[in-house]
């Protein structure tokens, strides 16, 4: 991190060429697999700790259809990958009116 950061405010011409290389072909690519990797680990992770969390829980009584959770996890997976932008809940649907990216299409 300490690194990153002194090439990026020190060193511009490192910084404008990196910054060149990611925007274009190539490095785009790399860039856009890297983040998708990196959003389904962090939503397959949010879902594995919801359904431990819903399996442990003692005091709720298990569901006559399934036997494991379903809808807890997904929930959980949406907030933690994307969700989170849309809290608090009086935010509505306002950062995608302000043209913020919505990572999960």
């Amino acid at each position: 991190v300490v690194v990153t950061w002194y090439i990026t405010h020190n060193i511009p011409r490192f910084s404008d060429f990196l910054g060149d290389v990611l925007r274009e072909g190539p490095g785009q690519t790399m860039l856009i697999v890297l983040f998708g990797i990196f959003k389904t680990q962090q939503i397959v992770g949010a879902v594995e700790l919801a359904s431990k969390a819903v399996t442990a829980e003692e005091l709720v009584p298990k569901s006559a259809y399934f036997p494991f959770a379903v809808a807890g996890p997904l929930i959980c997976g949406f907030v933690g990958g994307c969700g989170g932008t849309f809290l608090p809940p009086s935010n509505g649907l306002a950062p995608i009116e302000q043209g913020k990216v919505w990572n999960i299409r």
